[in-house]
């Protein structure tokens, strides 16, 4: 017989109590596998939810999205840049994913290892990387090796980052007399002019934080690195 002709005998033919008790029994099954679908509808969805954020995790971020920094080919990007091509721009990132690592390219924090590509960046004249360089200097007590990037710095008419060289060089006495009172009077001018570190050491200062004690002016400095 063809297939549509094959119909199970509780559909057709003689309607006997045994057929009628096979049909019942039959659909008697499909409640409980229904049941127990229904008792798991949330943790489905969830499932679902899970799945789509692990489709949308993969989907190739564009250098325009906010996320793109966060994606291994960022720093692929920038280390293909900073280490075959030799830009600053691109050695200045390189030290920056250095310095606070990187998850999904598997980077670990090295301050070593940002300073010199920072260093690298320096020598071709990227301020921002000779200021870095120089916070990084500072902050492990060594304002000596600071001096050279803070004459940079300084003098490339930066704005707000030349008087906050300015005033490290007379904070520590790089090149000048130590004069504290100077140095209080280029860091409230980087601080009118906008600087936010700035700011904040002038903040701790007005509110009775002894931010003139190594350990509380070190750390302040260690969040201008953080903040750029």
């Amino acid at each position: 017989k063809p297939l549509i002709a094959r119909e199970p005998a509780v559909l057709i033919g003689q309607r006997s109590q045994a057929s009628a008790d096979l049909a019942c029994r039959a659909i008697g099954t499909l409640f409980g596998p229904a049941g127990t679908a229904a008792g798991n509808e949330e943790p489905l969805l969830d499932r679902a939810a899970l799945t789509w954020k692990a489709w949308r995790h993969r989907v190739r971020k564009l250098p325009e999205e906010p996320e793109w920094k966060e994606t291994k080919e960022y720093v692929d990007t920038v280390r293909f840049r900073a280490e075959q091509l030799k830009e600053p721009q691109a050695q200045r990132e390189l030290g920056a994913v250095h310095y606070e690592g990187h998850a999904q390219a598997d980077v670990e924090q090295s301050c070593e290892a940002a300073t010199n590509h920072w260093e690298q960046a320096a020598k071709k004249g990227d301020i921002w990387s000779a200021w870095y360089t120089a916070l990084t200097a500072i902050q492990q007590n060594k304002p000596a090796d600071a001096h050279a990037y803070l004459d940079m710095v300084a003098n490339a008419s930066a704005g707000a980052l030349s008087f906050m060289a300015v005033h490290f060089k007379f904070r520590f006495g790089l090149g000048i007399l130590k004069d504290p009172v100077q140095a209080g009077l280029y860091l409230a001018a980087a601080a009118d002019l906008g600087y936010s570190n700035a700011q904040l050491i002038l903040a701790h200062a007005y509110q009775g934080h002894k931010h003139g004690t190594w350990r509380e002016y070190i750390r302040l400095v260690g969040l201008m690195l953080h903040w750029h």
